[in-house]
């Protein structure tokens, strides 16, 4: 039996919602709406297995088409070691230092000036760090930035949408006038969300064809409400 009829409804709700939500003038909302798609989309392509962090990384990692996902965030990196007492090996310390070192902060960065995890992995000595290491990468800071949007109802740090580019997420140096610190502050533009919901839908869409899999299966249905959420 083939699905293609459950599977484009699916798709095509989704792809209606997200129509929806840019209607919004808000960006905070339509942040936070478009967070509960991804959660959504990423239940389907777990098949509803996995916690949500495993699944929302995963599912940026294999759906979202951005090539910049498995980069590992330099300033976000410095910022916390600085803030905390992690301590590195001094090899992938220096490394972290050169590279934030380079970064003026009198422009807009884009991602570009991050490496990708394979490029300092060899610096890693142990699992402490590569955990770490791991939690800078930007689909895991994607996440965590979805979790404040969710559960705290307001957007990370301090970072403003001022660039002419929204569709790729940059950094941006602020000033904090209150304890006279400079910090890079992340910012994952609106039009960013939307364009990664947007490819995910597609994406996952060509996977469900490809698997012939009912994404109404991974969902409950009816009344009362129903209990299954697995297949």
């Amino acid at each position: 039996m083939r699905y293609d009829n459950e599977i484009n409804q699916f798709s095509s709700y989704f792809i209606e919602q997200v129509n929806n939500i840019i209607k919004i003038r808000n960006r905070l909302f339509q942040k936070i709406l478009l967070s509960v798609v991804i959660d959504t989309l990423a239940r389907v392509l777990s098949k509803g297995n996995y916690d949500n962090k495993t699944r929302f990384v995963r599912f940026i990692k294999e759906c979202a088409e951005w090539n910049d996902c498995d980069k590992i965030s330099i300033p976000m990196l410095y910022h916390t070691l600085d803030r905390n007492n992690y301590v590195l090996n001094d090899n992938l310390k220096k490394e972290v230092e050169k590279i934030f070192s380079m970064i003026g902060y009198g422009t807009i960065h884009r991602l570009n000036i991050d490496p990708y995890f394979n490029e300092i992995e060899y610096l890693i000595k142990s699992s402490d760090e590569r955990k770490l290491i791991c939690n800078m990468s930007h689909a895991t800071l994607f996440y965590t930035y979805r979790n404040t949007l969710v559960h705290e109802f307001r957007e990370p740090g301090h970072g403003m949408e001022i660039s002419n580019n929204n569709e790729s997420p940059y950094y941006l140096g602020m000033n904090h006038l209150d304890n006279n610190r400079e910090t890079l502050e992340l910012v994952y533009p609106t039009s960013f969300f939307i364009r990664v919901t947007r490819d995910s839908i597609e994406n996952l869409k060509r996977f469900l064809q490809k698997e012939n899999d009912n994404p109404f299966d991974y969902f409950a249905f009816g009344t009362p409400w129903g209990c299954k959420t697995s297949k």
